[in-house]
């Protein structure tokens, strides 16, 4: 688990002063810093993959994660982005839970969020979907009323589905929850396991959240997502770097390894990838007439 040392200047990178409560307002505090600060990129997975590096893929742990977030300023996938957040809220007292989900609703794992459960209620603190509010998991459908960062959550038999948005489309993509707890072994072995399965092992993805605005580079195309709509612009190898730098936070030197490995010419190369998957578009908010 994390050092107090290593938490607390995770806490101030964040923004956040430092406090023994555990309530919702400061889980909704440190998530909100974290959707604002952390990206969401797989900078050091490429690197990893690129350089045929057999260690355990980069941020398996979450000092190995925020250590490199403190320095270089990136964050990860899914599995090394939950782990983390539940490495920072344990080691800050809060109640929380990995957990297993399969994104676009595939019948099988392939992402990890986390619950952080207060007075008897969970709530998803999602590091992929980034929704700036925690979702809470409860029997009825909830709807984020923040149009902009659009997410919903449904129960549906005994599992919970989860529904956001992100650009290029304007649809819904749905993510259910199927494996309510696991440990660090799961995580790990899931993880590595997207080394040979997964979006993020090709293009570079990078996604944050900006007051009043989503940015998203995916490959060398730019979305900035607004409440006016979505701007869309191919980028070149050197806007790339610089959108890396300045719109992400990432360190010059770490986007420096990253070239060096071959991943800039991989990011402009033909996707080689699993095909995209097309998912159901019809989130709660969609059938609340019917």
């Amino acid at each position: 688990m994390l050092s107090p040392a290593l938490r607390d200047a995770v806490l101030t990178r964040l923004g956040v002063p430092s406090s023994i409560s555990t309530d919702y307002h400061r889980l909704a505090t440190v998530y909100g810093a974290w959707c604002a600060t952390i990206p969401f990129d797989n900078v050091r997975k490429l690197i990893a993959m690129y350089s045929n590096d057999e260690r355990p893929l980069p941020g398996t742990t979450g000092t190995d994660f925020f250590e490199h977030l403190l320095e270089y300023g990136t964050g990860g996938t899914c599995w090394s982005t939950s782990n983390a957040i539940y490495e920072l809220l344990s080691s800050m007292g809060f109640t929380v839970r990995r957990v297993a989900a399969s994104m676009r609703d595939r019948g099988f794992v392939t992402h990890g969020t986390v619950k952080a459960t207060i007075d008897g209620t969970d709530w998803i603190v999602d590091t992929s979907i980034l929704s700036n509010v925690p979702l809470p998991v409860r029997n009825d459908v909830f709807i984020s009323d923040d149009r902009l960062f659009a997410a919903e959550i449904e129960p549906t038999d005994a599992l919970h589905l989860m529904w956001f948005s992100n650009p290029p489309g304007t649809g819904y993509t749905p993510c259910r929850l199927l494996v309510d707890q696991i440990d660090h072994e799961f995580l790990h072995a899931a993880y590595e396991k997207s080394r040979t399965f997964g979006v993020f092992n090709q293009h570079i993805y990078a996604r944050r959240n900006f007051p009043g605005l989503m940015l998203l580079l995916r490959g060398p195309i730019r979305y900035r997502r607004t409440l006016d709509g979505t701007i869309e612009e191919t980028l070149t190898r050197e806007q790339v770097c610089t959108s890396l730098h300045d719109e992400f936070g990432i360190a010059e030197s770490m986007i420096a390894r990253w070239v060096d490995a071959g991943c800039l010419e991989a990011t402009f190369e033909p996707w080689n990838g699993p095909p995209p998957v097309i998912a159901p578009s019809n989130p709660p908010s969609s059938r609340r007439s019917v």
